[in-house]
């Protein structure tokens, strides 16, 4: 993933701006495809955020690509849900060309994905949701 997104900006809600490469690298990414218009999205959401919490010692990183109608939008839903993890900016042009690369035809999906952006699931909100956060993410981890 580091490579798909190297030379894109990515920002935190504390204001913190980096690369994908600077980043990413050597991390366990999921895509978080949301949006604050959608009710099973807003119900996700915290859940991923204990979830990122539990994990913050180890190489995870969560990038949500807003599928918000808005940049108020986007920024109100992280500051209401999110955790302070990355954000691609309103108005990249990232934010399409991911949808498109990973066929989201819905949400919220969570997409976890290898260093060259091949998918390791498309359903890592299920595996948030029945499993621990050592276990997904040693699951993930060992398919690196």
């Amino acid at each position: 993933m580091a490579e798909l997104l190297a030379n894109v900006e990515l920002c935190r809600l504390d204001g913190e701006r980096t690369t994908g490469l600077r980043a990413l690298e050597n991390k366990v990414v999921a895509l978080l495809f949301s949006a604050h218009w959608c009710a099973p999205c807003r119900g996700f959401t915290p859940i991923l955020r204990e979830f990122y919490k539990d994990l913050e010692d180890f190489d995870f990183e969560v990038v949500f690509v807003s599928c918000d109608k808005s940049e108020h939008e986007l920024l109100a839903y992280m500051t209401d849900s999110h955790g302070n993890w990355l954000y691609v900016p309103f108005s990249s042009s990232q934010i399409t060309l991911l949808s498109k690369r990973y066929d989201v035809d819905g949400i919220p999906m969570l997409i976890i994905v290898k260093p060259d952006g091949s998918i390791i699931t498309r359903d890592g909100r299920s595996e948030v949701l029945s499993k621990s956060p050592i276990s997904a993410f040693n699951s993930w981890k060992s398919q690196l």
